[in-house]
C-alpha cells in the first residue's frame, strides 16, 4: 500500500543493505539491512505483528526523522525495538513536525492504527527547514510538499535516503557522505554572537505559535482515537567534551552564508528544546526530556555526528523512554529524585514545569 499525498511514509517492503558501517561507530556491523513492512513502518523481528484497528492492543507508535528510523542501527537494536511497550517505527529520515502530523493522521485516519501512546521526536530537522523556509511551513493548512520533476518528487517522497541514492549508485557509504557535510558546513566563516542573537530571537518568537499549533492538532486528533501523544527531546552532541570515533562527523547550521560556531549550535538545539517545554507546560502536554538524559554522560559513545544514535546509543535511549513510561509519570519537580529511585542504569530523567501530569 502506498502512503497517499498527504503522508511522508516508507515505501512499503523496502529491502536495503548500508555497507561499511564500521567506518562509522564504535562496535558498529559492516552491513545493516534495512527493511520496511507492506504498512511502511520500519521492519524489526523483535516487535510482534499489531494489527489495525484492534483497540485491546497496548502499544506505542513512534514518528519523527532519521534518529527515531535509525537505520544505521541493526534490527531488534534499534531504541524503539527495546522499548519495554511493543512499538512500530514510523521515523524517516528528513522528516519535519509538520510531515508528522499528516502520518499521524494517515496513520490513524487510513490504516487505522490505534495505539496507546504516539512517541513524537523532532528538533534538528525542525530547525533545518526553519533556516531553509521560514516558519510559514510549519503550518498544515499552508504548507504543500512541491518538486517540480513527477519521478524526483516520488524518490523523495516515498523511498529511502534519495541523497545517498544519488549519489551512490552502489553501495551507500555513510562515513564518506557525513564527513563531506561536517567539511562542507566548516568552510563558512563563523558566525558573529549578534547576527546569532538577532536569528535566535527571531526564531523563537516565530516558530512557537507554529509548533504550538501542530502539538495541539496532534493530541486532539490522537485524543479521537483514545490515544496520547508524547513529546520526545532529541539529544545531540553539540558539545565541548565530546569525542568521535575517528573525524569529527557533527556539521553546523548555516544562515545567510555563516556557519553557527559550537557553543551557538548548541544554544539552539537548547532553544528548540525549550519551546517543546513551553508548549507541554501550556497544553499539558507530557513530555520525556532524552536530551537531559544524554547530558548526564559523554555522548562520544551514543552519537556518531550531531543527532545520530550507534547502537550503544540507541540501547541507552530507550532506557531514558522506558522507566518514565514504566513509572507512568511526565513531569516531575525534581528530576534527579526520579534518577534516583528509578533508572539508576540509564541515569534518565524527566523535564516538567509543574507536577502531576501521567501518561494513561
Amino acid at each position: 500500500m502506498l502512503p497517499d499525498k498527504h503522508a511522508y511514509l516508507h515505501y512499503p517492503n523496502l529491502h536495503l543493505k548500508f555497507y561499511n558501517l564500521d567506518t562509522l561507530y564504535k562496535d558498529a556491523p559492516d552491513i545493516v539491512i534495512f527493511e520496511t513492512s507492506d504498512l511502511g513502518y520500519v521492519e524489526s523481528s523483535s516487535t510482534r505483528r499489531i494489527t489495525p484497528g484492534e483497540r485491546s492492543q497496548n502499544y506505542a507508535i513512534a514518528l519523527g526523522g532519521s534518529t527515531t528510523e535509525s537505520a544505521v542501527v541493526r534490527e531488534g537494536r534499534r531504541w524503539t525495538d527495546l522499548l519495554n511497550i511493543p512499538t512500530l517505527n514510523y521515523g524517516k529520515s528528513k522528516v519535519f513536525s509538520v510531515q508528522s502530523y499528516f502520518n499521524l493522521r494517515y496513520i490513524l485516519e487510513v490504516l487505522q492504527f490505534r495505539p496507546q501512546y504516539l512517541l513524537i521526536m523532532h528538533g534538528v530537522n525542525d530547525i533545518w527547514t526553519y533556516i531553509g523556509d521560514g516558519a510559514d511551513d510549519f503550518h498544515p493548512e499552508t504548507y504543500k510538499y512541491i518538486v517540480g520533476n513527477p519521478w524526483t518528487d516520488f524518490v523523495v517522497k516515498y523511498l529511502y535516503l534519495p541523497t545517498f541514492v544519488w549519489r551512490r549508485s552502489k553501495e551507500y557509504d555513510y562515513y564518506a557522505f557525513y564527513l563531506y557535510e561536517a567539511r562542507r558546513s566548516l568552510a563558512y566563516p563563523p558566525m558573529s554572537n549578534a547576527a546569532f542573537q538577532n536569528f535566535l530571537g527571531t526564531f523563537e518568537e516565530t516558530l512557537y505559535p507554529k509548533l504550538k499549533n501542530l502539538y495541539q492538532r496532534m493530541a486532539l486528533k490522537a485524543e479521537l482515537f483514545d490515544a496520547q501523544v508524547i513529546i520526545l527531546t532529541q539529544p545531540h552532541a553539540y558539545k565541548a567534551d565530546y569525542t568521535p570515533y575517528r573525524e569529527d562527523l557533527r556539521s553546523y547550521p548555516v544562515v545567510n552564508g555563516r556557519r553557527m560556531t559550537l557553543r551557538q549550535s548548541e544554544k539552539l538545539m537548547d532553544s528548540y528544546k525549550n519551546l517543546l517545554f513551553d508548549i507541554a507546560q501550556e497544553l499539558n502536554h507530557p513530555l520525556v526530556d532524552v536530551a537531559n538524559c544524554f547530558e548526564k554522560v559523554n555522548v562520544g559513545d551514543l552519537l556518531y555526528d550531531s543527532v545520530h544514535l550507534t547502537e550503544r546509543g540507541s540501547r541507552y535511549f530507550a532506557d531514558c523512554v522506558n522507566g518514565p513510561l514504566e513509572s507512568k509519570i511526565v513531569f516531575l519537580e525534581d528530576p534527579q529524585e526520579w534518577i534516583d529511585k528509578r533508572c539508576s542504569r540509564a541515569s534518565s530523567s524527566f523535564a516538567g514545569r509543574h507536577t502531576g501530569t501521567t501518561v494513561g
